[in-house]
């Protein structure tokens, strides 16, 4: 496993995916995963944070326009 593969994935991924937040949560499975199973920290891999940094810049999750549960129905769930 090394930086160029991994960049060589991400770059791939990009394309499929719309959200860069998606290329992050892969990044983070990926991260747990390979230092499991190989003991080798992705997150020193300068190159390939910096490429999904760039992927991030501007990007605005949306927010819903409403609520999804009123105050009430929030307490009446709680409780």
């Amino acid at each position: 496993m090394n930086e160029k593969s991994l960049l060589a994935y991400f770059v791939t991924k990009n394309e499929k995916l719309k959200a860069p937040g998606s290329l992050w949560a892969k990044y983070s499975m990926l991260k747990s995963t390979i230092f499991f199973h190989d003991s080798i920290d992705i997150s020193k891999f300068f190159t390939l944070t910096v490429f999904l940094k760039k992927k991030n810049v501007g990007y605005r999750p949306k927010k819903t326009k409403e609520r999804v549960f009123t105050k009430e129905e929030f307490t009446k769930f709680l409780l």
